[in-house]
């Protein structure tokens, strides 16, 4: 075991910390990967941070979106300015989550797949 300094307040922790003891500062991300292969055609889905509004990534069917993500993170998965949902993101090891539409194409579906942590 090696001690470095915590990014966020200095202070030495673990190298095998996966946050710092001092401040709570996540030392690991996240790995998140989204898919949307059952969703046809070429309209994007948008992944925005709920928070801050920012778009995080956007695909279409058939494409991956992989995201590396240092905090808890709430998204909106956004179909179109009608067909949206939300949905927490952990940052604890690995998470593959596919999108889908929803009963009679009347919404999407975020639902998680697979975790490794």
């Amino acid at each position: 075991m090696a001690l470095i300094h915590c990014p966020e307040c200095g202070q030495e922790i673990s190298d095998k910390s996966r946050v710092c003891v001092h401040c709570g500062y996540p030392l690991v991300c996240g790995k998140i990967k989204i898919t949307c292969d059952k969703i046809v055609g070429k309209h994007r889905i948008s992944i925005m941070d709920a928070e801050s509004g920012e778009v995080l990534g956007s695909l279409c069917g058939g494409e991956l979106l992989q995201l590396n993500i240092k905090k808890e993170t709430k998204i909106i998965v956004k179909y179109s300015m009608f067909l949206k949902t939300t949905a927490t993101l952990p940052y604890d090891g690995s998470h593959t989550y596919e999108i889908t539409s929803g009963a009679g194409g009347m919404g999407i579906v975020f639902r998680e797949i697979s975790t490794i942590v």
